[in-house]
């Protein structure tokens, strides 16, 4: 159960988070709806730090909301991912627009 142990307050934080992470890899995406983005940068912009950033990503992920591409560089490096909206990622975001 989400929140089990959390308070109000925290779980309305941690959905706040969330949506700004949807909202942004949403808005961001290329017209095949990926986003490639460093999560230090997609901290940067959303606010969150570092940890935060790749806490809300691996819920957002195992959730079924966004799907993750782990890419590489020729030399065997490690590249930033890319990051793609699922259609229920979609859908929660649109219904959390919709309430505001």
């Amino acid at each position: 159960r989400e929140g089990a142990g959390m308070s109000r307050v925290k779980m309305e934080v941690a959905r706040a988070r969330r949506l700004r992470v949807l909202e942004w890899l949403h808005r961001g995406s290329d017209g095949a709806g990926r986003t490639v983005v460093s999560l230090r940068l997609l901290a940067l912009e959303t606010g969150l730090t570092y940890a935060q950033a790749r806490s809300v990503v691996r819920h957002l992920a195992g959730e079924g909301l966004v799907e993750v591409e782990h890419r590489a560089l020729s030399n065997g490096g490690a590249a930033d991912n890319a990051y793609s909206l699922t259609d229920a990622g979609r859908k929660a975001l649109e219904r959390a627009l919709e309430r505001g």
